[in-house]
């Protein structure tokens, strides 16, 4: 029997109380204050090919799990020049984003984040973009999802734990707001909001212009990602980090689709929900 398991707590935008109970220093969200993201220059693919998927690869299962059968599921390698190890990425027939656009979307993600993130599949979403993250490192995008939405759900790739630390909670707690409404969600949500907006901010300016007020009402837990050696390391980095990723550390293994889902527990670690992407590539 597949070891396949979502978590019982589903997280919406649309939730009616916030868990954190904070301020918000972007009231209508950060797709549209930090949209220079879709700017970020991306990588030059150096090489694709076909991925052949089995009937248990972490593809055909999320697949499954989202409405696919296995006939409509196809996969591809992708190598970028900033990487000797490719990424699998996967979708269903009918899903909003092609290949390409996949491609180009994961290709604007700096390479450092992106090495924490494993297999990507794409589905069909009748409007706007949901997104799920397994076993912290694979995600599944529904309907057609922006840059901004690839760099948060790889941020709860690079989590690693650091949301549910006490020092993370502390500096939330010391924090008289946090980034938007949905970061209000948990301390997951704030995390990989933070990471975005750290994100923009390493390359295009300074958070308190981009929100037109200051943003120091933050600044304890996003210094905290600021200053941490790790995440420093993910968002400096010009060629990807080796081994980072859990199939590295518990399995030696860095090819996603070569793993038989019987012998893993994919737990479904975040559930997102987003407009949908509405930008050019």
């Amino acid at each position: 029997m597949l070891l396949v398991r979502l978590a019982a707590l589903v997280l919406s935008i649309h939730a009616a109380s916030a868990d954190l109970g904070k301020a918000v220093l972007f009231a209508n969200g950060l797709k549209e204050p930090l949209r220079k993201l879709d700017d970020i220059t991306r990588v030059a693919t150096t090489k694709t090919g076909p991925k052949n998927l089995d009937t248990n690869s972490i593809c055909k299962t999320l697949a499954r799990q989202a409405g696919c059968t296995d006939d409509q599921v196809t996969g591809k390698e992708v190598w970028y020049a900033d990487c000797d190890k490719p990424w699998a990425l996967c979708r269903c027939s009918d899903a909003n984003m092609s290949f390409d656009t996949m491609e180009r979307r994961w290709a604007k993600v700096p390479v450092g984040l992106r090495s924490y993130g494993g297999t990507l599949l794409a589905v069909k979403r009748d409007s706007g973009c949901v997104a799920y993250t397994f076993g912290g490192e694979y995600i599944r995008f529904h309907g057609d999802c922006g840059s901004s939405v690839f760099i948060h759900e790889v941020s709860h790739t690079v989590d690693k734990g650091f949301s549910s630390t006490a020092a993370f909670k502390d500096g939330v707690a010391k924090s008289s707001c946090v980034p938007d409404s949905y970061a209000n969600t948990n301390y997951v949500e704030d995390f990989a909001q933070l990471n975005v907006c750290l994100t923009w901010a390493l390359r295009f300016g300074v958070l308190s212009d981009a929100a037109g007020k200051d943003a120091a009402c933050m600044a304890p837990q996003y210094n905290l990602l600021k200053s941490d050696a790790r995440i420093k390391a993910a968002q400096s980095a010009t060629q990807c980090i080796p081994c980072v990723r859990n199939n590295c550390k518990t399995r030696g293994i860095d090819d996603d689709e070569e793993i038989n889902t019987h012998n893993i527990t994919m737990t479904q670690t975040s559930m997102c929900e987003f407009p949908a992407a509405g930008e050019d590539d």
